[in-house]
């Protein structure tokens, strides 16, 4: 039962060969909520609250060795768990494979809109996380690589422009261009071999904030 469940989930993973996930990445994203909802009856099912219970280990487990063993049980835990509010919807989707996440995450929030989809390999992100505003907007698509930022990584404006393209290497930001919300181009915004500024623009006007958190951490990684 457990190869398996890893087959399964190491199929998933393969972007390339998974014909279903892949419609998934270019259908609406309603379709892709229900899609994660139909996976929730199998689930280990635990409490989402707003200020804890976000973070390893969740409500329920213990956490030896790095894995995660629900209470009471005999081996690391290897199925999926989810997490519903007090008026019963659903926040939280996510796999293990003894003990580890492994496999899809989704995520919703207090009206049930999907704003979070991605995966993970072996207790790190890997593949591409796509989030959502809660009108449904597509505002991000990041692409990680065993736990860093791997590839073209796009931010977007709500009226769906572009905002920002990123190019990492094993989570070394080397190249970054940005856009005005009208579509013209950012002539500030440019990264080059590692080496740049990145402009956030809010409402038409510029604000030097450099990188973000994230990008701040991944870069300092290295």
């Amino acid at each position: 039962m457990l190869l398996l469940w890893r087959n399964w989930v190491l199929l998933l993973l393969s972007f390339d060969v998974f014909l279903c996930f892949q419609t998934f990445v270019r259908a609406d994203v309603q379709q892709e909520s229900l899609f994660y909802r139909s996976l929730l009856s199998d689930a280990y099912l635990g409490n989402w609250y707003l200020m804890n219970n976000k973070a390893l280990p969740y409500e329920g487990f213990i956490q030896k060795n790095g894995r995660q063993w629900l209470q009471g049980e005999s081996k690391p835990y290897t199925g999926w768990y989810a997490q519903q509010d007090n008026n019963k919807t659903a926040r939280l989707l996510c796999s293990f494979f003894e003990g580890v996440r492994e496999g899809p995450v989704a995520q919703w929030d207090s009206e049930g809109n999907l704003v979070l989809r991605g995966a993970y390999l072996i207790g790190k992100k890997h593949g591409v996380f796509t989030g959502w505003s809660n009108q449904g907007t597509r505002i991000f698509e990041k692409e990680y690589a065993n736990g860093r930022l791997d590839g073209w990584n796009y931010f977007w404006y709500d009226n769906g422009q572009i905002r920002l393209r990123l190019l990492f290497e094993s989570g070394k930001l080397v190249e970054a261009t940005g856009w005005f919300a009208n579509g013209k181009k950012c002539p500030h915004t440019k990264v080059e071999k590692g080496s740049g500024i990145i402009i956030h623009h809010v409402d038409g006007t510029t604000l030097p904030t450099g990188l973000s958190k994230e990008l701040k951490t991944q870069r300092s990684e290295n």
